[in-house]
């Protein structure tokens, strides 16, 4: 440990402070790093940063509004439509029970009063289904014209076009899918391949939960009381989409149907597409929410047609996170990018509390190639300027300083002179020039003193001499009897004697003695008869007589 420690002092003591270049390299170093970095952190406040993430999120988040804002406008626009169908039916039902003399809840009872009032309503059902930016429009009754007395077969219409209207002012070309034929014939709309007299709502509760609702609540008005389903397919049907369901409800507060409108697959992907030159494969999708799980079976789809059908294959679960990126596995690929969700009812709907999520998804990796950019370049070129800004930072310092260490040598050396030294930085020269200066007004000095110090030793062997030769003659003067008894006297005193002897020989008067001593006059005039006698002198005077020759001799002995 001994050996430890003497090696950590030598250490200590050996070890020189940082030198001029270093520290010159380090300042200039410093100092373009700092640029850089700062430069590197403006570009990174304003999204410079070589890396995508900024550019796809913000891509991904407009186009996720636009189509979320659109996409509510629209099923807005189809809610009111629907709800206007809705009072328009019921309007319809009101009138013709009135006609026939039923009430609407007898209308079960009177089979044969079901293709006539169907036949009555095809007009509205028409018309929203020509003029509507929609997949298709019907009307359900809860009654049934057939005879077999199935509880799932319900009368109504179904009207559908091939092509979706887009713009209201075009109107496209409807198909008569669910329906009494005659209707249809009255019409002039053509029967569908897959068409049929009845619905059959087997596996498809949500028509009569919907007119359940409606009668649990029968307070509220039609506006409160519609209901998007998730996505379905009629039976016997191979177009599937989201439903607009809306309550037939008539004057007597009988819910006596349903009615609405579709939001088809088809529309939907033709409505709703990402728009992007930069990006491809994205996908727009509307589902349900379920905890971990993104109910993508029962959900709708935009985007490349590969894609969208394998992603509504199956449900998506949760997979990460990465920022505001979220990721979900789906049972062919996964996928990434942004959500929000979407409240599609109005305050007290019994449905208020359910949202549609609606996301804009990438394939996985079409998303990390999309964050990643080109930030490994990025991050190369960062690092060629910190280590060009470092090199740069040696090659200035070098040469700014060699003027210095070259001056410096001269001093060190000491083979300047106040017009020798130039390193051509005015600061520098002036420091030299004055070192040069002080040094010459040292070297001056030092003569100077010299000169002093020689002429002061002179006086001072003349001033010996002159004392010694003073001594000698006081010595001849004074009775050496009486100084040899004074000097024996001295050695004789006690300790007290001889603190006041020496207090007396510093010039203390017998007052001043009595308070440094704290004695009384009578014990200060006791003292002095003791030290006068013993030292043989008969007054003060006599006494510093004798003391200051014994001085002189002891001074001139040493």
């Amino acid at each position: 440990m001994n050996i430890i420690r003497q090696s950590a002092q030598l250490y200590k003591r050996e070890r020189k402070g940082s030198t001029l270049r270093r520290r010159t390299v380090l300042f200039f170093s410093s100092l373009i790093v700092v640029v850089v970095l700062v430069f590197v952190l403006l570009l990174s406040f304003f999204g410079i940063t070589g890396s995508g993430r900024t550019a796809v999120h913000h891509y991904t988040q407009s186009e996720l509004t636009h189509l979320a804002d659109l996409l509510q406008t629209d099923f807005g626009n189809i809610s009111v439509r629907g709800i206007s169908l809705s009072e328009s039916l019921s309007k319809i039902g009101d009138d013709f029970f009135k006609q026939n003399e039923i009430a609407a809840d007898g209308l079960p009872e009177n089979k044969q009063l079901i293709e006539p009032l169907l036949s009555i309503m095809m007009d509205e059902v028409l018309e929203v289904t020509d003029t509507s930016s929609c997949g298709g429009a019907f009307v359900l009754l809860d009654a049934s014209a057939g005879t077999d007395g199935a509880d799932t077969a319900k009368a109504g219409i179904f009207l559908v076009k091939t092509q979706p209207v887009i713009n209201g002012s075009v109107k496209g070309r409807s198909y008569y899918l669910r329906g009494p034929a005659n209707v249809a014939r009255q019409y002039g709309v053509e029967l569908l391949g897959q068409w049929h007299m009845e619905y059959d709502i087997s596996g498809q509760e949500f028509f009569t939960e919907v007119m359940e609702t409606a009668r649990e609540h029968p307070d509220l008005p039609l506006s409160r009381l519609y209901y998007w389903t998730e996505r379905v397919t009629l039976k016997d049907n191979s177009e599937p989409g989201f439903l607009l369901c809306v309550p037939l409800r008539a004057a007597d507060g009988t819910v006596f149907g349903v009615c609405g409108i579709e939001v088809s697959l088809r529309m939907f992907g033709q409505l709703y597409v990402p728009q992007s030159d930069t990006y491809k494969g994205a996908l727009f999708l509307a589902a349900a929410h379920d905890g971990d799980r993104l109910k993508t079976q029962t959900g709708l789809a935009s985007g490349y047609a590969s894609e969208v059908s394998a992603l509504l294959a199956g449900d998506m679960t949760y997979s990460h996170s990465n920022g505001d990126f979220v990721y979900y596995t789906a049972e062919s690929a996964d996928y990434g990018g942004l959500m929000e969700s979407v409240i599609l009812y109005p305050s007290r709907s019994p449905y208020s509390e359910e949202a549609l999520c609606l996301a804009l998804f990438f394939p996985q990796e079409t998303l990390d190639d999309a964050i990643r950019g080109n930030s490994q370049i990025f991050t190369l070129i960062v690092v060629l300027l910190l280590a060009v800004s470092v090199l740069v930072s040696v090659l200035i310092s070098r040469r700014y300083l060699k003027p210095v260490f070259r001056a410096l040598s001269a001093v060190q050396n000491q083979t300047y002179s106040e017009e020798s030294i130039s390193t051509g930085l005015s600061e520098i020269d002036d420091l030299f020039t004055f070192l040069a200066r002080k040094d010459k007004a040292q070297e001056d000095e030092m003569q100077r003193l010299d000169q002093e110090k020689q002429d002061a030793q002179e006086r001072y062997k003349r001033a010996q001499t002159e004392i010694e030769r003073i001594a000698g003659d006081r010595k001849k003067q004074i009775d050496q009897d009486a100084y040899a008894v004074f000097l024996s006297g001295v050695k004789s005193l006690t300790r007290t004697q001889r603190e006041i002897f020496d207090l007396y020989l510093e010039g203390k008067k017998a007052e001043e003695i009595m308070l440094l001593r704290d004695i009384q006059r009578n014990t200060i005039k006791y003292h002095n008869r003791e030290i006068y006698s013993k030292l043989g002198v008969s007054s003060l005077k006599e006494l510093l007589m004798y003391a200051a020759l014994m001085k002189q001799e002891r001074s001139g002995g040493e």
